[in-house]
């Protein structure tokens, strides 16, 4: 049997933008089976409440008619559902949203804050910089609906995005955040979607420190590093708010054990003298036709959050700032926005 699902689709004239505010046909917003839309990752609640309770929600706002579907206006939802409560049954003024727009005041509903302007293309990295998710990318999880759980939040990145309203046929040895279930979670040493460029040199302050495979005191440590000592000299590569609020360091560690990647609490990390917060530029000016070799680009050219997938292509040089973190723009079919000097060749 389908697992159903729940999503913000279009407008009543079957546009993106510009329709009338509220659900004006009964499928704007709306609940159907499961369907493959290119997703490649699926975002699990560790918390089973809060997962039933984001669905539920979902659920509410597809079956009323008060959520249509607008681009233009798409964070209307989010406003009038801060002004009930985030109490979707209290909602009661037609608004719009699109389809990861409307996650946001979804997730809020379940006590989890992400931005209202999460969009598509940084959705993964917003919602797993919470703590509060894990990330699975195998096949079974991403070609059918059958071993979903209630709350799964399907994501093809820079398409579209839907979330599960019930359990999968198969889903009865599902658990949320079990490695044996095949889970990727982005706080592991692969990084996930996270950055893993080093944008300056930390150098521990505390007598011990511990590092963690996710932001958070509840997470496990880092089998390679479970903690490294005073002084040690780390690359930080981005931030990461856990659950609590406190802002953690994702880092990466070189040493006996080789290159790996993990957490620790921004409190006991120091700038190294001499750490640099930028990249050089170097010797490829604008104009010039590059080979881009990276995995991410940035809005801009101080962005310290984690980015936006791009993939490896030939690309030129549109502008270049020397001495900051992504000193080149390029545009590629693959690519268009800030990356790395690191990036390019």
């Amino acid at each position: 049997m389908a697992t159903l699902c729940g999503w913000a689709s279009i407008d009543e004239r079957g546009s993106a933008r510009g329709g009338s505010a509220g659900d004006q046909n009964g499928k704007e917003v709306k609940t159907g089976n499961w369907y493959d839309f290119g997703q490649k990752v699926v975002l699990r609640f560790k918390d089973r409440a809060k997962a039933k309770k984001a669905a539920q929600t979902m659920k509410t706002l597809c079956t009323g008619n008060y959520v249509g579907y607008d681009q233009n206006q798409r964070t209307t939802l989010y406003t009038e559902m801060q002004k009930v409560g985030w109490d979707a049954s209290k909602l009661k003024t037609k608004c719009e949203t699109d389809c990861s727009a409307m996650m946001s005041p979804v997730l809020r509903s379940a006590g989890i804050s992400v931005s209202k302007d999460i969009y598509t293309g940084n959705m993964v990295a917003a919602i797993m910089g919470t703590g509060q998710f894990t990330k699975l990318t195998a096949s079974k999880y991403t070609d059918s609906g059958d071993y979903l759980l209630i709350g799964d939040i399907m994501v093809n990145e820079g398409s579209h995005t839907i979330m599960a309203l019930e359990d999968g046929a198969k889903a009865g040895g599902e658990s949320s955040g079990s490695s044996s279930s095949g889970s990727s979670s982005s706080g592991s040493s692969s990084g996930g979607a996270l950055n893993k460029t080093p944008k300056w040199t930390g150098k521990v302050t505390a007598d011990v420190l511990n590092v963690r495979t996710w932001a958070g005191e509840e997470n496990a440590k880092l089998t390679s590093y479970p903690q490294i000592k005073n002084g040690t000299e780390a690359g930080v590569c981005a931030e990461v708010k856990a659950g609590d609020g406190d802002i953690w360091y994702y880092i990466q560690i070189n040493g006996s054990k080789g290159q790996k990647y993990g957490f620790v609490h921004s409190a006991y990390i120091a700038k190294a003298s001499g750490g640099s917060t930028a990249s050089s530029g170097g010797s490829h000016e604008k104009g010039d036709t590059v080979q881009f070799t990276g995995s991410r680009h940035y809005v801009s050219n101080d962005d310290t959050g984690a980015g936006s997938k791009a993939t490896p292509c030939t690309a030129k040089i549109t502008n270049k700032k020397d001495g900051e973190l992504h000193p080149y723009h390029l545009e590629g079919s693959g690519v268009y926005g800030w990356v790395n000097a690191s990036d390019i060749k």
